[in-house]
This record gives C-alpha cells, sequence and structure tokens, in this order.
C-alpha cells in the first residue's frame, strides 16, 4: 500500500511547470515477416521517468506494448501492417526532475519515419531472459521486482528471497499461482493470513511466482511444476534440481517438498511441518537413506510427471518405486491414471478392476484419499471401466459424501471441499456420458458454492465467486454468471481475469458487442499464456462478429511474435496451439463458397 501511495503522490501534476520534452525514436527490427515497429523515449538531461505511472504509446488504433520500463529509457514495440512513415504517434509519459521538486505529465508527437539506427532494443536489462516467449506479444508477462506482500511473500522476486535464505538459513516457501485459480486465491484468503500458517512462516522465506508471468517460466519448468497452486519447499545449494542462470539468479535449489492443490491452513502447516522435519537432507539424500521417506519422495515426483504429462517418465517412476513398495494401493491408482493418459494406446485390464476392488472392499483400504483416487480413476479411464465396475462409482460418492464435515464442509484429511467432491462427480458425468449425473452434480456443486460462500466469512471471495461463476456459465445461467463478473470488474477493473469470463458469457448469451468489449480489455490487460488465452477468444468474437479477415490478420500477427523456447516445459505449447487451431478454423470458414 505504501509503494502504491507512493507511486501516485510522485504522478501529481505539478502545474504551472513546463518541464523539457523527451525524446523519441522511431525504428524498425528488420528481418521481420510483418513489420515490427520500436519506439524509445529517452528523458532529457537531469530527468528521469516515473515508471509507475500511466504511460502511452499509439499510432491510430495500433497500441505500442512495453518492452522495457526504466527511469532512464522506456521501449515498446508492436507489429502492424496498417502504420506507414506518413503516419503519427502519439506519446505520453511522466516526467521527473532528478532533484525530485517536480513530476509531470508531459506528451511529445512524432512522425512515424524511421532512425536506421534503432533496428532493437534490448530488454535484458529487465531480467527475465531465456523466457518461453519473447515478443511483444507477452512483454505484459515480464515481471519487475516487487517487494513483500501483507503475508510476507515476496512477489515475484527470486533474487530478492534466495538473497534472504542465503542470509538466514531458512527455506524457501514457493507458492507458484494463478490470478484466475479459485484454490490459489483460497490460499490468500483462508490460509497466508492464518495464525498457523504466519507462526509457521516465521522460520521460512517466503517466494510467490505468477505462474503465467514468463519471469516464473524457467523455474516453474525446472521444477516441473504442472497444475496450480503447486507449492514447493526448497533450501539453496546443495545437489536437488538445479536452476540455471535463466531463473533470474536462482543457480540451484534442492526441493525438500511439495503441495499440490488447496489445504486448509491445519493440514497445510502440518504437512510443510513434516517436510521441514527432514530439511537437513535433500530429496535425493533421503531417497538414498530412507525407505519410508523414500516412497514418499517418488511419489511427489510422480506426480510431477503426471501435471507435466510426461508419461513416460511418470511411468518409469513407478516401475522404480514399485520395486521399493511392492503392493502400494496409491502407486496402483497412479499407474491406471498415467497409463490413461495416453488415450491412443490406453486399454483397461483386468489387473486395473482387482486394484479398484481392493481399494473399495478391504475396509483397512478405505481411506478418503484412495477413494478419491479411485474416482479419479474412473474419471481418466472414463468410458473403457467396465460397465461392472462403474457401478462402484456410486457408493464411492456417497461414502465421501457421509465424511464431509458440515461445519467447514470439507472432507477431514483432504483438500476436498463439499463443492469439489460434487465437481468430480460432474466428471464422472462427463466420463460415462451421463447427461442426468451431469446435471444433478452441477447443481449440488452451484448449491454447495452458495453455501460456502455464506459460512466463509468472505462475502466478496475471489475464489469461490470465480468457481461459481464458471459452473453458472456451464449451467447456462448465463445472466448470474455475467453479474458476479461484472461485480468483480468493477472492483478490479484492470485484471483480465474478470473481463475474459464476462466475454465468454456474453459470447454464449449472443452479446457479441459486449464479448468483443471485455475480450479487448482482456487482452489489454491480460499477459503471458494468459494473454494468448484471450486473443484465441478475440478471434473467436471477432470472426462471429463477421470480422473474419480482420480477426485473421490481428491473431496472425500476434502468432508472428511468439518464440518458444523448446528448452522449457510449461504450458505455453498448449495455449499456441489453441490459437493456431481457431485461426486455422477461421481460414476454413472464411474460404468456404
Amino acid at each position: 500500500m505504501k509503494a502504491f501511495l507512493l507511486a501516485c503522490l510522485v504522478s501529481i501534476p505539478a502545474f504551472g511547470i513546463e518541464a523539457p520534452p523527451y525524446l523519441v525514436r522511431v525504428g524498425l527490427e528488420p528481418a521481420s515477416k510483418i513489420p515490427r515497429w520500436l519506439v524509445e523515449l529517452t528523458p532529457p538531461a537531469g530527468h528521469h521517468f516515473n515508471v509507475s505511472a500511466p504511460l502511452k504509446v499509439e499510432s491510430g488504433t495500433v497500441v505500442f506494448k512495453p518492452l522495457i520500463k526504466k527511469d532512464r529509457i522506456l521501449g515498446f514495440a508492436a507489429s502492424s501492417l496498417e502504420l506507414k512513415e506518413t503516419d503519427r504517434l502519439e506519446t505520453s509519459a511522466f516526467l521527473c526532475d532528478d532533484a525530485k521538486t517536480y513530476c509531470v505529465k508531459k506528451s511529445v508527437s512524432a512522425a512515424m519515419k524511421p532512425d536506421p539506427s534503432l533496428q532493437e532494443i534490448k530488454t535484458g536489462v529487465q531480467g527475465g531472459g531465456g523466457s518461453a516467449i519473447k515478443s511483444e506479444s507477452t512483454i505484459k508477462s515480464t515481471s519487475t521486482s516487487g517487494g513483500k506482500d501483507q503475508n510476507g511473500f515476496w512477489v515475484g522476486n527470486p533474487d530478492a528471497a534466495l538473497s534472504e535464505a542465503a542470509r538466514t538459513g531458512k527455506t524457501i516457501l514457493i507458492d507458484f499461482f494463478g490470478v484466475w485459480c479459485p484454490p490459489c486465491n483460497q490460499y490468500d484468503e483462508r490460509v497466508f493470513n492464518g495464525r498457523k500458517f504466519r507462526n509457521l512462516s516465521k522460520n521460512l522465506v517466503l517466494l510467490k511466482m505468477d505462474a503465467d508471468r514468463e519471469s516464473s517460466f524457467a523455474l516453474k519448468s525446472h521444477l516441473k511444476v504442472g497444475g496450480y497452486p503447486t507449492l514447493i519447499l526448497a533450501k539453496p545449494g546443495g545437489t536437488g534440481i538445479s536452476i540455471d542462470s535463466k531463473a533470474r539468479g536462482m543457480e540451484s535449489l534442492s526441493e525438500i517438498g511439495r503441495v499440490v492443490g488447496f489445504r486448509p491452513e491445519a493440514e497445510l502447516v502440518s504437512e510443510i511441518g513434516e517436510f521441514l522435519s527432514l530439511q537437513a537432507m535433500s530429496l535425493e539424500e533421503r531417497i538414498a537413506t530412507q525407505r519410508e521417506a523414500l516412497v514418499k519422495s517418488m511419489k511427489l515426483k510422480i506426480d510431477a510427471e503426471m501435471e507435466g504429462k510426461n508419461v513416460a517418465a511418470a511411468l518409469q517412476l513407478l516401475d522404480d518405486a514399485d520395486a521399493v513398495s511392492p503392493g502400494d494401493l496409491e502407486l496402483g491408482m497412479r499407474r491406471i491414471q498415467v497409463r490413461s493418459m495416453d488415450s491412443a494406446s490406453f486399454q483397461w485390464e483386468e489387473s486395473d478392476s482387482a486394484i479398484v476392488r481392493k481399494v473399495m472392499e478391504v475396509p483397512k483400504h478405505r481411506n478418503s484419499r484412495l477413494l478419491l483416487s479411485a474416482v479419479s480413476v474412473f474419471v481418466s479411464a472414463g468410458a473403457l471401466v467396465p460397465v461392472t465396475l462403474r457401478a462402484l462409482a456410486d457408493p464411492v460418492i456417497r461414502e465421501l459424501r457421509d465424511r464431509m464435515n458440515p461445519k467447514t464442509l470439507c472432507i477431514p484429511g483432504t483438500e476436498v471441499s463439499e463443492s469439489d467432491l460434487e465437481g468430480l462427480d460432474l466428471d464422472l458425468g462427463v466420463a460415462f456420458s451421463d447427461e442426468a449425473r451431469i446435471k444433478k452434480a452441477r447443481a449440488g456443486a452451484i448449491s454447495s458454492l452458495q453455501k460456502q460462500i455464506q459460512i466463509s466469512g468472505n462475502p466478496a471471495s475471489r475464489a469461490l465467486h470465480l468457481e461459481l461463476a464458471g459452473l453458472l456459465t456451464q449451467d447456462g445461467q448465463h445472466a448470474k454468471a455475467r453479474t458476479i463478473y461484472e461485480t468483480f470488474i468493477r472492483k478490479y477493473p484492470k485484471e483480465f481475469t474478470f473481463h475474459l469470463g464476462a466475454a465468454r458469457v456474453c459470447y454464449e448469451m449472443k452479446e457479441l458487442g459486449s464479448a468483443r468489449a471485455h475480450a479487448e480489455e482482456a487482452v489489454r490487460h491480460a499477459y503471458g499464456d494468459n494473454l494468448i488465452r484471450s486473443m484465441d477468444w478475440l478471434v473467436k468474437i471477432m470472426h462471429q462478429q463477421g470480422e473474419s479477415a480482420f480477426a485473421l490478420r490481428r491473431g496472425e500477427e500476434f502468432m508472428n511474435g511468439i518464440r518458444l523456447d523448446p528448452s522449457l516445459r510449461v504450458r505455453t505449447e498448449r495455449y499456441v496451439s489453441a490459437l493456431s487451431r481457431t485461426l486455422e478454423a477461421v481460414r476454413k470458414e472464411k474460404h468456404k463458397p
């Protein structure tokens, strides 16, 4: 809050003061199929830019996106076929004198005539090199180093976290999150501000990494983070997972544990406490010295490979784990799920049925996590599950419902809420093509979320409302979902999350004008993978509006700027593939006779 107030204060125009103009240079990047225009702003002597204040660089309808934001240089870029040397460039920035006596908004207009000496704007000074995407398309994902949030987490600043860990000897807890992710939001709303977690965190260095920002990609790839939220405990040095220089200073880390998915506060504190009790040893050292820790560690690694959809690596680890712990039912359930990920070759086997029946029929095995694993197996295998075995799904769901704590609406010993369980039941309906089950489970999930909002003590919960809006959209209750999104847009006008949700809902309601407006806002405020997802929806909406040619041009310009780094294992490729499919579908529709 202090930083925000300071940014506001230094951005107040000093009326009556005429600051000297800053220098504007226009350039063209060579060898680009679609012209990539560059703009560089530099302050006059004795002055600097306030990079926290609003900036504008536009020419007609073309908006330039920032490549570099430093107080002594600002760099922007845009790929466009529309721009010409005869066009005018309009810029504005807040200019401050180095003596800190004033800070005023300054506007400078310039011709779009390229300076031959400006053919590149180097972004390396920002950090975040080695990103999966290197273009203006994702420049919003380049994060600047941040301070600590209200819960004590360094935000997007691994350098500071590593420095603190080295100085204090503490373990680092890294929270990989998405702003759009309901369980990620629940951690902020229900866990990280809790007394038990705060007490535990006194012995930790806390770091939050927005998993959709480029600055997280190298670290996320090396730590094999797939789903969100993922919390990883690590310590600098040792023989653990190596992090190269792409990860902004984290040269090496030894992972000592991870938690995937949401946990209530008491359970998360307990789970982290167990990991910390063994922190004197790295993950690999524990594997070498402790059988029990070995099996647990191998399961963590298997889960990491499953998150990354690395079937061969997961199966190899399962073979190794089976040799250490033969007959382990959790490993058996994981093996079915991993094999089912390769849908082209997966076949249900009698041994799979035997594992599921053993989980169901032997009382000592009927713990909640194994029952949930059984449901997950049914969902992942879908129609390939024998009909006789599908009948076991109903008693599993009933038993899990009976275990629900009516006060917390969660299953004790798990992170699963009542609405999560209804969501699993809904997934079962989809897997078994059971429309009646889908309808009933979705209604149950909606009702459960509404109850959770009432008992949460936080009627404005982002996490719960995001989940509720998504279910309402699926259920065809578009007006109610739209109300939720628009309520949060008023609260977070510059966050893509709610604009993108509203765009989808308006699209379903055939209100294409509103859908387009929200999609444009989503693109304006999104970054990284989220920017690709937002552009995908914008292209779809523009196509439905009859602007197929313009949609293709915007989408292709955007795609032309994307550069994937094949060395990084992140989700970006799947979003790029989805956008490519959308563009191909638009091309086919456009050329239909």
